[in-house]
């Protein structure tokens, strides 16, 4: 009995002890919540805003291609090379081209002079100049095609090098069937080469059997050896490619083909110059024969209108040729900085193949997607306060917002669209540490308020779907819950109050 007597003794002070405890939580927690001061509704300046993140990249980049397939001439600049706008990146090997322009300046000029004569008349002692300048064309193009024949013996001793004492140590000869016979792991590639080599050697055959006299032929040699061309860049592919990059019995092989591209591209050279030096030449013949025909023949009327004429339609071709020529030089179409560069000296360029990248370091912008709630705030012009990651929240530059796309873009279902944020590069003094690709943060400003009526977010609460507010009667002192209606919400907890509540009212904090 005395046992049992002990045990009730014990619960009943357990169970007095609790009740003391829950008694000491709730004057406490009575104590915490009127020591809680009211909020007194008041005038105040609030923004909404939202938050979105990025990554840095620059304002304009572009991947630049040749608008014509040629020979790669030059390549004055590097990865890491700021440029400035229109300056030339890479040409063509043009020296036809160059010689078309000079041709047809010859004619303007050559049009020019003859109206000119037209116009003025032309004295005896005139026409014997242009009768003497006409002589002097003669010989120069004599001399031209007593050149051409060493080019053409120069050119045909250079392929002769190339295939037989260079590029013929890839192959192994049976018959007249040839079998490509170094390590490569592109069969392919194998198949191309050999196809090239049988044919560039029955180009080669058909050149030499051509008349080294007749200066036509230096005119077709550069049109005729494309295949060679090919195969020499065909081959080189082959001993740089992956999978051999280690093979260092390659060496020896890699040598005969740098050979081969520096002896085609001095050859080609040497073509071109003179094929540029019989053209011009020949325009120099045609100028002083119409010089002399046309001062010889005195002036009228409608001989100058037509001289009006052909002068008009020289021109025209002037144009024209200086048109084509300039698609042979890649110009930067903006300042910035390169970024690659995918062309080699001597390589056959491609109007397919990208050659050189640029991107612009004048300027740089962030972008974001935004859900399509946010983006219904978003317009163009909007203010935006930019952190980058690399620098914490003590670095802040102005931006705006550029565009936004009028197209959703789908990510696992929900619908977002990209925004353009574009730094303001004239109001901020730290653009040099901004980088592309950096992540960026940035602050959008989508309504503001000036002396709204205003309530602190803790003192409101939702219930079935009203915002409802704790009010304290100004007469009695005692509380009542009342239905408000909001408007924004701040980023500095501060919400719009619309209506439901007037200036000095006071309101209870929700306890939770």
């Amino acid at each position: 009995m005395n046992y049992i007597n002990i045990l009730k003794s014990h619960k009943i002070k357990i169970i007095i002890g609790i009740i003391i405890l829950v008694i000491g939580i709730l004057v406490l927690k009575n104590k915490s919540s009127s020591n809680v001061k009211d909020f007194t509704i008041n005038r105040a300046d609030i923004s909404e805003s939202i938050e979105v993140a990025g990554k840095i990249k620059p304002s304009a980049e572009s991947d630049l291609n040749f608008e014509r397939s040629g020979v790669i001439s030059s390549i004055p600049i590097k990865v890491g090379q700021r440029v400035y706008k229109g300056q030339s990146l890479a040409t063509l090997s043009s020296a036809d081209l160059v010689a078309q322009v000079s041709e047809a300046t010859a004619s303007v000029e050559s049009a020019q002079a003859t109206l000119d004569s037209i116009t003025q008349g032309s004295r005896p002692e005139e026409i014997a100049v242009k009768q003497q300048i006409l002589d002097s064309a003669n010989s120069d193009y004599e001399l031209q095609k007593t050149q051409s024949i060493d080019t053409f013996n120069n050119t045909t001793n250079s392929y002769n090098d190339i295939l037989y004492f260079k590029l013929n140590n890839f192959f192994l000869q049976s018959a007249d069937s040839y079998k490509y016979n170094v390590n490569n792991c592109d069969q392919t590639l194998s198949s191309k080469i050999e196809n090239n080599y049988t044919n560039a050697i029955k180009d080669y055959k058909d050149l030499k059997a051509l008349d080294s006299a007749y200066i036509e032929n230096i005119l077709n040699i550069s049109k005729n050896q494309i295949e060679l061309k090919n195969l020499i860049n065909n081959i080189s592919s082959a001993v740089t490619s992956n999978c051999v990059i280690n093979d260092t019995s390659l060496n020896s092989y890699k040598a005969y083909v740098s050979s081969a591209k520096t002896i085609m591209t001095q050859t080609t050279n040497e073509i071109n110059a003179r094929i540029y030096s019989i053209n011009s030449a020949k325009s120099a013949i045609d100028k002083a024969k119409k010089d002399l025909t046309l001062s010889q023949a005195g002036g009228d009327k409608n001989k100058i209108n037509t001289q009006k004429a052909v002068l008009s339609q020289a021109q025209a071709r002037l144009q024209s040729a200086e048109a084509q020529l300039s698609k042979n030089i890649l110009r930067a179409p903006f300042e910035g900085i390169i970024t690659a560069v995918n062309i080699d000296l001597g390589e056959l360029a491609a109007a397919t193949k990208s050659a050189v990248s640029i991107m612009s370091e004048s300027g740089f912008e962030l972008e974001v997607k935004l859900s399509e709630i946010d983006a219904a705030k978003i317009v163009s012009g909007q203010a935006a306060d930019i952190t980058l990651d690399a620098f914490g929240n003590d670095m802040h530059w102005p931006g705006s917002v550029s565009r936004v796309d009028p197209s959703a873009t789908e990510v696992n279902g929900v619908a977002n669209y990209k925004a353009i944020i574009s730094f303001m590069k004239a109001s901020s003094t730290n653009m040099d540490k901004v980088k592309s690709g950096m992540t960026a943060n940035a602050k959008l400003i989508t309504n503001t308020k000036k002396g709204a009526l205003v309530i602190s977010n803790k003192y409101i609460k939702t219930v079935g779907g009203k915002t409802m507010a704790t009010v304290k009667d100004t007469q009695s002192s005692k509380y009542r819950e009342k239905e408000i209606t909001i408007g924004i919400r701040g980023d500095s907890g501060l919400i719009e109050v619309l209506s439901g509540l007037i200036e000095g009212d006071e309101v209870k904090m929700v306890v939770k």
